[in-house]
């Protein structure tokens, strides 16, 4: 049953990747309505995490940041819809990557960089620099739940080069393509909170 309510889901997403961005952008302004004036989702959280990191702001300009955050978040879901059909084409004119010669440099010396990131933006782009690059690159992510759908952005992350490693396995898996490439270029989303108690540092960060 699980498998069946996937592939549906799946058909209905493949079949709006295929529309333009300019429909997609049309879609996303009826999921904003849906999200934050319907179903008002997680809304007081975002609020108060505004009011925590923008003590400053008056209740008028905590309203409008709120709309905006939700107007993004819900370009993102469609732009990510996006990459079950999207072309290298497409991704040039819509993403660009600045100062890479610095990622260069270390290629040709032979050392491996990582790079750390947030979510910021549309962080699933990131891996279309996967094709800009000459070093092998790579991306550790957080493995999900779901297997199907766990191997949609699998296939989603890794279509234009990039290698996917499982954070069980990233110290194994980076050590087996240093073998296989010489260097390479790992990135990871590092705004999460860690697992492990342990390795947790507390810190003030806007207010919180």
């Amino acid at each position: 049953m699980a498998k069946i309510g996937f592939y549906l889901a799946y058909i209905l997403l493949k079949l709006i990747a295929l529309l333009p961005f300019s429909a997609l952008y049309v879609i996303s302004n009826g999921l904003y309505v849906l999200v934050y004036k319907v179903m008002g989702y997680r809304k007081n959280v975002v609020e108060q995490n505004l009011r925590n990191a923008f003590p400053h702001y008056t209740s008028a300009q905590i309203a409008e940041t709120t709309q905006k955050f939700y107007r993004h978040f819900c370009d993102t879901v469609v732009e990510i819809i996006k990459l079950l059909h999207v072309s290298q084409t497409q991704m040039d004119k819509r993403v660009t990557f600045k100062n890479l010669e610095y990622l260069q440099q270390f290629h040709q010396q032979k050392k491996s960089v990582t790079v750390l990131m947030s979510h910021y933006a549309n962080w699933e782009y990131i891996p279309f620099i996967s094709c800009k690059l000459e070093a092998a690159s790579a991306s550790i992510y957080h493995v999900l739940k779901n297997q199907n759908f766990d191997n949609l952005m699998k296939q989603m992350r890794g279509q234009f080069g990039l290698h996917l490693f499982p954070m069980e396995t990233a110290l194994r898996s980076l050590m087996g393509l240093q073998k296989k490439s010489g260097d390479y270029i790992v990135g990871m989303i590092a705004d999460q909170t860690p697992h492990s108690a342990y390795n947790r540092v507390w810190l003030k960060f806007l207010n919180q």
